[in-house]
């Protein structure tokens, strides 16, 4: 199976249909002043062999979609603690806010990073 976003192959995890894209990146958000790892890809398979539940990451969003049940959730990266007194680690730091819900299954160029956020705009516009 290959990533949606980058098109490298994906490997299976130790859990029977996870299949995770290894492709580590980061990102700087200047939104937030902070330097972000991620994964672009993680896709559940039932034992149907159907594509149950999909998560991309294209910072500063991530998707949620789950095909059985035609919903999909769009996040946004947002700062968790804002004035912490000691050094922390970056992942520490931030974490994810659920920005809107759909009742259907999204179907984004996900290999087009320009593209996804020109349809996460059009969504956030007009929901």
């Amino acid at each position: 199976m290959l990533c949606p976003i980058c098109k490298v192959e994906m490997t299976q995890t130790v859990n029977t249909g996870l299949y995770m894209c290894l492709q580590k990146r980061e990102k700087f958000l200047s939104e937030l002043d902070i330097e972000i790892k991620y994964w672009d890809s993680v896709i559940y398979v039932n034992h149907d062999n159907r594509i149950h539940t999909q998560i991309y990451e294209i910072p500063p969003y991530k998707f949620t979609i789950q095909n059985l049940t035609n919903f999909s959730a769009i996040e946004k990266a947002e700062l968790s603690y804002k004035d912490i007194p000691f050094k922390v680690s970056d992942s520490f730091l931030w974490g994810y806010k659920k920005i809107l819900e759909i009742d259907a299954i999204l179907d984004l160029p996900w290999d087009n990073r320009d593209k996804v956020l020109e349809r996460v705009k059009g969504y956030l516009t007009f929901s």
